[in-house]
């Protein structure tokens, strides 16, 4: 309902018309998760303030993620042009994003909320990084 809108808007606008296309399906998407969070809660009582507390520790390592690929990402293609090298460049960026969100989740407790604390200490054991 809402893609040729929103497209039309963004060209209008001076947008990338496909924009028009992700907002509607986040518009979308968003209306039927709210409704069906609703409806959960009213006709069976959930709760959501541990959901809450996890999407809270998600967050903060996406965000310095994201802020720390933006900026090497930046600089790399500003030295690099050619496929090759944003090759790997892209590889330096996957790398250094996934270091630093396994870094952050492991800090902020969330890796042993979604694995388990054993499992995350075996792995941890395995790659020597912690003793037993």
């Amino acid at each position: 309902m809402l893609d040729i809108p929103l497209i039309l808007l963004c060209s209008k606008i001076g947008i990338y018309p496909y924009y028009g296309a992700i907002f509607a399906t986040l518009i979308g998407t968003s209306i039927s998760i709210f409704i069906s969070m609703k409806s959960l809660k009213k006709e069976m009582k959930f709760k959501y303030k541990g959901i809450l507390d996890i999407i809270k520790k998600v967050i903060i390592p996406i965000i310095l993620m994201s802020i720390v690929v933006f900026f090497i990402n930046g600089y790399l293609s500003e030295i690099f042009n050619t496929r090759i090298t944003m090759m790997i460049t892209c590889i330096i960026c996957a790398l250094i994003g996934a270091t630093i969100y396994g870094i952050v989740t492991l800090k902020n407790g969330l890796l042993y909320d979604v694995l388990g604390k054993d499992y995350v200490d075996n792995i941890l054991r395995k790659v020597k990084l912690k003793r037993d």
